[in-house]
């Protein structure tokens, strides 16, 4: 395999996500959903509270943040993203005292409220892998996250609810439908993507690069084949990291100041060669690029 981890490479600004989602300020470069970017439109706006679920991979984060933003103009919504962290109340808590420039307000409902008034547009409230609260909160937290989304799903402020999570935790919802009847009767389950709509992306974020891809039906083909097997089953992230691992392997091969523009084809698709050892190659380098970050001392042997 082509190494790609020459310094002049290692500094090179990349044109993919590697694993990021999505966000707005990349909405010229999301491609592939447009179908499921107008159903999640159709059921936010007919509900206060949904469950956008799927498998890993699937670019549920990304649809929410970039999709959202492809479909609707800022000024009809105002997106709030919330990770856990270590407790879910404490970061939806911090995260609105930070918008509001408060400190500690424990009014969480209040403080959704009077950040709706003052942007004057709806809130949307993104709990992003939500599952983290089932991974690693303890029953306290969970009870004391879901009251406060009773209550804020039962005021009157302009909130939004999103719950975004792997499908393979929505069973523990269930303990809480008693509490949040409607909690699955508007959810949106993100399908991995067909080869069309694979096709879609690949093309469409190399063309935003400035990327040419030659013989595209067979080079993408042999992407898509690459980036799948039956151990590993699609992720989109990893497409990214594939991506630009070609891209690197066609600048490590260029002099310095040659800006032709960048060529992807069958052969070097196949002389990369399966998404398992671009995975394992990427993780090395990171390794490489964490131990040489370390004082002499604390590297490993």
């Amino acid at each position: 395999m082509t190494g790609s981890s020459t310094p002049q490479n290692s500094l090179a600004k990349s044109p993919f996500k590697f694993l990021d989602a999505y966000t707005a300020q990349d909405k010229d470069r999301f491609f592939g959903r447009e179908a499921e970017q107008q159903r999640l439109v159709e059921l936010i706006f007919r509900s206060r509270l949904m469950v956008v679920y799927g498998q890993s991979g699937t670019g549920k984060s990304s649809l929410v943040q970039c999709g959202l933003a492809n479909v609707m103009s800022s000024a009809d919504y105002f997106p709030v993203m919330v990770r856990r962290r270590t407790n879910l109340l404490t970061a939806l808590q911090n995260t609105l005292n930070g918008l509001l420039d408060k400190t500690d307000d424990p009014d969480i409902v209040g403080m959704a409220t009077q950040l709706a008034r003052y942007s004057m547009r709806p809130v949307y409230l993104i709990f992003d892998q939500f599952e983290e609260l089932f991974i690693s909160g303890d029953q306290a937290e969970q009870t004391q996250f879901f009251a406060v989304l009773k209550a804020l799903y039962q005021s009157s402020a302009s909130i939004k609810l999103l719950l975004v999570m792997r499908e393979e935790y929505i069973a523990y919802l269930y303990p809480h439908e008693d509490n949040l009847p409607t909690i699955f009767d508007f959810r949106l389950r993100l399908e991995p993507m067909s080869k069309r709509n694979l096709h879609a992306v690949i093309t469409g974020t190399c063309r935003v690069a400035n990327i040419h891809i030659t013989d595209e039906e067979e080079t993408v083909e042999q992407i898509i084949n690459n980036n799948q097997s039956q151990k590993n089953p699609f992720q989109l992230p990893y497409l990214q990291v594939y991506l630009d691992r070609l891209w690197r392997t066609v600048r490590a091969r260029r002099s310095p100041g040659d800006l032709q523009p960048i060529v992807f084809d069958a052969a070097l698709v196949s002389q990369l060669g399966k998404i398992e050892d671009v995975l394992a190659q990427f993780v090395d380098e990171q390794e490489h690029l964490i131990s040489s970050e370390l004082p002499q001392e604390d590297r490993p042997a």
